[in-house]
């Protein structure tokens, strides 16, 4: 009898243990993230992930060429009420098409695309570059992983093509989170506008990503945590950690993707680009880049990206959404 009460309390020792971890880790990756005020000091340094640091003076440099261009701020409201926030950055001259940048999971347009910021405007876009949900200037207080911030990116689609006009080309491209946030959104009633979507190391689902942290992130037990953490995810902001997936959404998106990766990405393993890829029904490439990290694929393979994105883009800025078969790999 008393093995069974010493069995019962480790039991629920370890399951209290489980529940503590589980608050703490909801708190952290769920609530809003605290805004990092940008301010207007170019020199002031930037924050950086630990992969990302050798590459400070690149995101720098975007953080500058950020603060320098001349920004119009954006606001539009979500469908379930919540304030968004973005900055539009005008090309020189007319503008040759929009491209909708979705940053990353704790991440900011200026960090997560400050290095691409110019290339996109040399070329002639007009850039929109929102705060997604409970990040920066944006309401919200939980982050859901793409299942609400998809209906965003819906919403600033529809911004767009209201005050643009219905012939201005539009690009969806997200890095890490807002890659999942794009592909998406792909199966909503986007605009017939929208050409095409850039998906940079983008995850599956939530429970995908959340499954594979706990698991080589933090090398924690999936089981009981992950199953608390989306209980706390249901009854808490609202959504489910299975509610939806990018390999849904590829069932039946029509929009070409261009899909790219980094091969020594820890934190989004390539293979949910993989998998992303073969689920995708349209028209899609896949570019993989050898030794580039998370989000690194751009700084790493400067030259390489630059040309993929300028022929994906030429070649679908003037035509409508097609559905046809066009496989290519780079490795």
């Amino acid at each position: 009898m008393k093995w069974l009460i010493a069995l019962a309390a480790l039991l629920l020792l370890v399951l209290a243990l489980c529940l503590a971890i589980t608050l703490v880790l909801f708190k952290k990756v769920v609530f809003r993230y605290p805004a990092d005020p940008l301010g207007e000091d170019e020199e002031a340094p930037v924050r950086m992930s630990k992969s990302w640091e050798p590459y400070r003076d690149t995101f720098q440099q975007g953080k500058r060429w950020y603060l320098r261009a001349r920004r119009e701020r954006a606001e539009i409201q979500s469908m379930d009420g919540i304030p968004l926030v973005g900055r539009i950055i005008r090309p020189e001259g007319e503008p040759v098409g929009c491209i909708l940048l979705m940053h990353g999971f704790h991440g900011s347009p200026c960090h997560d695309f400050g290095p691409i910021f110019s290339f996109y405007h040399d070329r002639g876009y007009l850039l929109l570059v929102p705060d997604e949900r409970a990040h920066g200037e944006s309401g919200g207080k939980y982050i859901t992983y793409g299942i609400r911030e998809r209906w965003d990116c819906l919403c600033w689609c529809r911004y767009l093509t209201e005050r643009f006009g219905t012939e201005m080309p539009v690009f969806l491209d997200g890095i890490s989170m807002g890659a999942a946030v794009v592909l998406m959104a792909s199966s909503l009633p986007l605009p017939e506008n929208v050409r095409g979507i850039i998906a940079d190391c983008g995850y599956t689902s939530p429970y995908d990503i959340m499954r594979h942290v706990l698991r080589h992130g933090f090398h924690l037990p999936v089981f009981p945590i992950l199953g608390m953490a989306g209980l706390l995810c249901r009854l808490i902001a609202g959504f489910g950690l299975r509610e939806y997936s990018t390999l849904e959404a590829m069932k039946t998106n029509t929009h070409p993707v261009l899909f790219v990766h980094g091969l020594a990405d820890h934190f989004v393993p390539s293979y949910m680009t993989e998998q992303n890829y073969q689920a995708c029904r349209a028209e899609k490439q896949v570019m993989y880049v050898e030794g580039a990290g998370h989000g690194l694929s751009y700084l790493v393979k400067r030259e390489e990206c630059e040309a993929r994105l300028e022929e994906f883009l030429d070649q679908h800025r003037g035509q409508a959404e097609t559905a046809e078969d066009n496989e290519t790999e780079i490795t």
